[in-house]
């Protein structure tokens, strides 16, 4: 797959924290003006704070996106009505009135939303292998060894990041969710293209595999 043609600037591969992220949107001004003006709006929209007890965290709400993903996809079972109002609200997510303000003419929303969910993927990830409740058992004191860990984090990220949003029908997003989901996994961890089809056939079935990867593929030639 050709992730070139979606990505609107490379410094999103390797930038996750909201300082880093603004300070390149800063460095961009000198060179695109439009693309930061633009940039700037997503970052407002994007991260805000918020106070929890006696504390103020910055929230990441495309982040708070593919945590609903993985929220979702390990509560809910057989339940139509739950499955119906999370589809309604991870649509609202990503379509709504606050973020379309910051939409710019010039450029097709779902590359816009590519670019943030790419970033937003990559900093779950990364999360992922510093977050000691997550990459170890024992309450926290064995940490999992890498196949361990990759295997987890293989079933979770897929099962939540594809396979539920095939599952709730979101077809009209489901492209960029999934190759944003597909770019930031194999830019980040590479070389576990079959552990990912064995995962998703699994998981969604072999039938839906097959379809899930016609669709990428024909997405990538859009």
């Amino acid at each position: 797959m050709e992730k070139q043609a979606l990505v609107f600037d490379p410094f999103y591969n390797s930038v996750f924290t909201p300082e880093d992220i603004l300070a390149q949107v800063e460095m961009l001004k000198q060179t695109d003006p439009q693309g930061a003006k633009l940039r700037e709006g997503l970052y407002s929209y994007r991260f805000y704070s918020q106070k929890i007890g006696k504390e103020t965290v910055v929230c990441d709400r495309f982040l708070a996106f593919w945590m609903n993903l993985l929220y979702h996809s390990k509560t809910i079972t057989k339940s139509k009505f739950r499955l119906a109002h999370a589809r309604r609200e991870l649509e609202k997510a990503l379509n709504n009135k606050e973020l379309s303000k910051v939409f710019s003419e010039q450029w097709p929303n779902h590359r816009v939303l590519y670019e943030q969910l790419y970033n937003a993927a990559r900093r779950f990830l990364a999360s992922c292998r510093t977050d000691k409740t997550y990459s170890s058992f024992m309450f926290g004191f064995v940490s999992l060894k890498l196949p361990q860990l990759t295997e987890k984090m293989v079933a979770d990220y897929f099962d939540a990041f594809v396979c539920f949003p095939w599952r709730c029908s979101l077809l009209d997003s489901f492209p960029v969710i999934c190759f944003a989901a597909f770019d930031a996994w194999q830019d980040d961890i590479p070389n576990t293209e079959d552990m990912i089809w064995r995962r998703i056939s699994k998981t969604a079935g072999t039938e839906a595999s097959e379809m899930i990867r016609q669709l990428l593929n024909s997405y990538c030639e859009q």
